[in-house]
């Protein structure tokens, strides 16, 4: 694949709107239509100057998930679940940040390390937390304890996101679950119908009573309470809705993971 020449491309866009601003605002004075043609594509353009800002790559590290693995830093069945999806082949090298943070992320004497990862952009700080976070949780299967990862996103889209991120990497297991948390949650299984929201997925929570443990995957009310999402994904909202919802799970069952 050739790389993209972006001054190439800015020129080509620069004519097309030039162009197309002239058949939009037909003259029929041929030196009339010449002279504005001359101004929009001269000094006063239709669009910007590009913005060209220097990007540094970031560091690469000597690990990848599976030299992590093979060392006993990584667990090796969600390394191979990753591998699968194709969501961190499990050859690849990790940036340094990333690897750093996987190795200083386990518990200690019973302390939680608190890590504060600073990277451009595109530089890998999702893989930074995410990656420790599910390795703590992969290797401790849950007993129905309650919420034991909190993923905290100051709006909807940046939740969104992110779920689509995480659904995809834990796609096809159900030793992890995961649920979004936030107005756009549907309340049970006939409004998530009604919002064309696929049910049935070990691994993800759809409704919010699925993440309180009142729906089966399915949507179906169960007579016992089901264990709630490992992973909760969702925004510090003010809304009513959000602390008694919340709430509900935390107070019954506190999360492991601070």
């Amino acid at each position: 694949m050739g790389r993209l020449n972006a001054f190439r491309l800015a020129q080509r866009l620069e004519q097309r709107l030039v162009d197309s601003a002239v058949s939009e605002h037909y003259l029929r004075d041929a030196d009339l239509q010449a002279a504005v043609r001359r101004t929009w594509e001269q000094d006063a353009p239709l669009m910007g100057d590009l913005w060209v800002e220097s990007a540094i790559s970031p560091l690469s590290s000597e690990w990848s998930l599976a030299s992590l693995a093979e060392a006993g830093h990584f667990d090796q069945g969600l390394a191979q679940q990753l591998d699968r999806n194709k969501a961190m082949p499990s050859h690849w090298q990790l940036r340094s940040h990333q690897a750093e943070a996987i190795l200083a992320a386990p518990v200690t004497d019973g302390e939680q390390p608190a890590l504060v990862v600073t990277a451009g952009t595109g530089a890998g700080k999702t893989e930074a937390f995410l990656l420790p976070v599910l390795n703590h949780l992969w290797a401790r299967p849950h007993h129905n304890q309650g919420v034991r990862a909190l993923v905290l996103y100051p709006m909807n889209a940046l939740v969104n996101d992110q779920l689509q991120r995480v659904e995809g990497w834990l796609r096809g297991q159900d030793q992890l679950s995961l649920c979004r948390f936030t107005s756009e949650t549907p309340e049970n299984a006939q409004s998530a119908k009604s919002k064309q929201l696929q049910l049935g997925q070990k691994h993800v929570r759809v409704t919010r009573r699925q993440a309180r443990g009142l729906e089966d995957a399915n949507g179906k009310t169960t007579a016992t309470r089901l264990p709630v999402p490992d992973l909760l994904i969702t925004i510090p909202a003010t809304d009513p809705w959000c602390p008694p919802a919340v709430n509900s799970v935390r107070t019954a069952n506190p999360p492991l993971l601070r």
